[in-house]
């Protein structure tokens, strides 16, 4: 019994210390598991923290970065390592921030072109023409009017006794005006600059390729006659059209249908690279396109002058429909419009200026554009990476302004059917109803109604089309700025451009609450209004020190 017992001691004194050590066991685990817990939410903590502290040195870099550009002033950050005062980081004691402002280098340039979606042609000063051609190559062609390089990177490190926290910040300049400003920033010799310099510009191309019916081109603003002989006593009249399509590259009227084209061809580039033909037609016979207007074109040294005997614009030589021209009313005339004829351009004295696309605005106050799958109605200001219609009505009610920016997206940045899409809300004025695009994804308007509308692309090839078919003729109103603009439309199609869309109804005012369509600028360039960080990298060592 006795023996029983003790057994029964032994064992219970085995379990407590199997207990016990079990016990000590999961305490020693617990210990190390609440410390590695202690160590992390230490870390997290000080990680957030020196990011808090490396948030604000981006926000006082940026903020002494655009006091300069709105005082004229040095920038006090621009490549200079400066600490951020303590008064901007009180709640970040016992450590510091420093930060530096530089140009991007060639490394991150070219990175930039080849991979990065924030890149824009806009900007990209490489680019860029002032006044006349700068490039050897013809096929190269100005795509900005930026001839500076504005981008700027923010570096940025926070540190607290071994730790810190980086952050990389590339800042995009602006040249619109920021919203919900009182004005601009204006300095000594600046002047007001329209977005729409022309409202009918292709850069690569303009090419007119209605597929049926008949197409006309008119401005909204009537031709204006002159006089053009320089003997007083005779009084020889052409007409002034205030309509100009415009390229850096070719003019180009296809086949299929006929095009009246009521306005001036000017294509500018008068590098010696040049072909002869830069204005071109394969049509023939009753389908012959006519311009009512002038040809004007650069041929480079002039050397196709010679084709064209003793005529030189502006003498008052009379002209017959069977000469050797390009133009169908280079001077004008009694007799007319003329054919167009696939020949040598008319070369003149004085070179045209290339025409160099202003960046493209953008209005920050814009809000995200609702779905339009299933109709909508639109007023004020939006954004979104593709602008395309769906089955129901989208009415436009006020004057409407749509920014497409580029992302993810890689369909077209818009694809709409101007039979679901109307401005009749907003009395169908052109000008209330405007959209914006600075990259080169396509932008297609499919005229089965009747639109009114502004549309800057100039990166981006712009295409109105028809693609339903519907009886009657269709209407377009407005303004076609693209990389490429495509007329390839089907049935009768009457096309309208504006001559002033900046000025049109008072709708394009540069008031703080309306998004801004011209730009100031002095010299010739563009003038700076600011910056806005576009994108950002996060490293865990000393970027600044």
């Amino acid at each position: 019994m006795k023996m029983r017992n003790a057994n029964r001691r032994g064992i219970a004194l085995l379990s407590v210390v199997v207990m016990g050590a079990f016990a000590i066991a999961i305490s020693m685990s617990m210990y190390e598991l609440l410390l590695k817990v202690s160590r992390s939410e230490m870390s997290s903590t000080m990680s957030r923290e020196l990011r808090n502290a490396a948030d604000i040195g981006v926000d006082y870099a940026v903020q002494q970065l655009n006091n300069s550009v709105a005082l004229g002033l040095p920038c006090p950050v621009y490549n200079i390592v400066k600490d951020v005062p303590a008064d901007y980081l009180s709640s970040f004691q016992t450590g510091t921030v420093k930060v530096k402002i530089r140009d991007l280098s060639a490394d991150e340039k070219d990175l930039f072109k080849k991979y990065c979606p924030i890149y824009s042609v806009a900007l990209d000063n490489s680019l860029a023409t002032v006044n006349n051609v700068t490039f050897a190559d013809y096929n190269v062609l100005p795509r900005t009017n930026v001839s500076f390089d504005f981008w700027r990177v923010v570096e940025v490190t926070a540190s607290r006794s071994s730790f810190s926290r980086s952050l990389k910040v590339y800042l995009e300049p602006r040249f619109d005006k920021p919203a919900g400003k009182a004005g601009y920033v204006v300095t000594t010799g600046a002047s007001a600059a329209p977005v729409f310099s022309n409202t009918f510009f292709g850069n690569s191309a303009v090419n007119f390729t209605p597929v049926s019916g008949t197409l006309v081109v008119n401005s909204d603003s009537q031709p204006i006659p002159k006089d053009f002989n320089p003997d007083p006593d005779i009084t020889e009249t052409y007409y002034d059209y205030p309509l100009k399509v415009q390229s850096n590259k070719l003019v180009n009227f296809g086949k299929n249908a006929a095009t009246q084209l009521n306005g001036d061809v000017v294509v500018s580039n008068n590098n010696g690279s040049a072909p002869a033909a830069v204005v071109t037609t394969s049509q023939s016979g009753s389908e012959m396109p006519t311009i009512a207007g002038r040809v004007q074109t650069n041929a480079g040294d002039g050397s196709n002058t010679t084709s064209l005997g003793d005529f030189t614009v502006n003498t008052g030589a009379t002209l017959n429909p069977s000469d050797p021209i390009q133009a169908s009313a280079d001077l004008a005339s009694s007799q007319g419009s003329r054919l167009f004829l696939n020949t040598n351009p008319i070369t003149q004295g004085a070179s045209e200026n290339q025409l160099a696309p202003a960046p493209v605005p953008y209005d920050s106050s814009a809000s995200p554009l609702p779905s339009l799958e299933n109709g909508a109605s639109l007023k004020g200001s939006y954004y979104t990476s593709n602008l395309a219609t769906g089955s129901d009505a989208v009415s436009i009610q006020e004057s409407t302004k749509i920014f497409i920016q580029d992302g993810a997206s890689s369909g077209p940045a818009v694809d709409i059917d101007t039979s679901i899409l109307s401005n009749s809300g907003a009395g169908n004025v052109a000008s209330k109803f405007q959209i914006y695009y600075s990259g080169s994804r396509p932008v297609n308007i499919d005229l089965n109604a009747d639109f009114n509308g502004l549309i800057y692309a100039p990166n981006a090839t712009v295409t109105l089309k028809r693609t339903k078919n519907l009886i009657g003729p269709r209407n377009f109103t407005g303004a076609l700025v693209g990389n490429e603009v495509n007329l390839s439309t089907a049935g009768d199609t009457t096309v309208t451009i504006l001559s002033n869309p900046a000025t049109a109804n008072n709708t394009l005012d540069d008031t703080p609450s309306a998004g801004s369509v011209s730009y100031l600028s002095k010299d010739g360039q563009p003038l700076l209004q600011g910056y806005k960080a576009v994108t950002w990298q996060e490293y865990n060592f000393v970027l600044v020190n």
